[in-house]
């Protein structure tokens, strides 16, 4: 007879082979909560690739900071005038040193794209949603394969001239990257991260181990038992 523990190790390296074979759906967080304190860095990977005037890292046009009205708005400024905010040209606020911290900024008629591992989750401080803000994720890399979902600013819960930190969760699939366009000015974000999905045996892998060390244990006592009453 096959030990128990061996059954279980088996069972969990048969099921990381499992696949979903259900479409992809992807859901949304989001938050739109003023800044209490002011940030202090954030993230801003290069893309893969860019068309149009793309302000980003690896790019010649470098990153932005601040604003300009009708042309740009940094995602980290605050969207109401809460305790120690700046007043600004047009209407919003900044906190602390906001205007000092770089962001990407995608101009009218241009995209770039980001290329991740196989990934379920996205999150991307968004500022100013527009409708003419466009996230599209992709099965492949490269903006290519199959256009999972697509989602304008227009279409968030909420589309403020401040920031909304939007995190993305998919379910039933994963992407391997996200095009961000932009049909005029601009689509301004920061802190682009995605992540890569657990292992669907893992949890029960976990538990296998668990129930392993279990078994080992109450063979141990049984021994030890046996010895004693020997």
């Amino acid at each position: 007879m096959k030990p128990l523990y061996t059954a279980i190790v088996t069972l969990v390296a048969s099921c990381a082979f499992l696949h979903d074979v259900h479409a992809a759906t992807v859901t949304y967080t989001q938050d739109d909560s003023d800044y209490t304190i002011a940030p202090t860095s954030s993230f801003n990977p290069a893309p893969a690739s860019t068309m149009g005037v793309v302000y980003a890292p690896g790019t010649s046009y470098g990153l932005q900071t601040g604003e300009a009205p009708d042309q740009w708005r940094s995602p980290f400024e605050n969207v109401h005038n809460s305790a120690g905010a700046t007043a600004l040209s047009d209407g919003g606020y900044g906190v602390g040193d906001w205007a000092s911290l770089a962001y990407t900024s995608i101009q009218g008629g241009g995209s770039a794209t980001y290329n991740f591992s196989s990934s379920d989750i996205l999150s991307i401080l968004w500022g100013s949603p527009d409708s003419w803000n466009t996230l599209t994720f992709w099965s492949a890399p490269g903006g290519t394969g199959t256009d999972l979902y697509s989602i304008t600013g227009n279409s968030l819960d909420l589309q403020t001239y401040g920031h909304d930190l939007v995190v993305f969760t998919m379910t039933g699939g994963t992407f391997e990257s996200v095009v961000l366009t932009s049909s005029q000015n601009a689509f301004e974000f920061a802190d682009l991260q995605a992540q890569a999905p657990l292992p669907a045996a893992l949890p029960l892998f976990a538990g296998g181990l668990g129930l392993v060390g279990l078994l080992a244990r109450r063979s141990k006592r049984k021994n030890a038992t046996a010895s004693a009453a020997a």
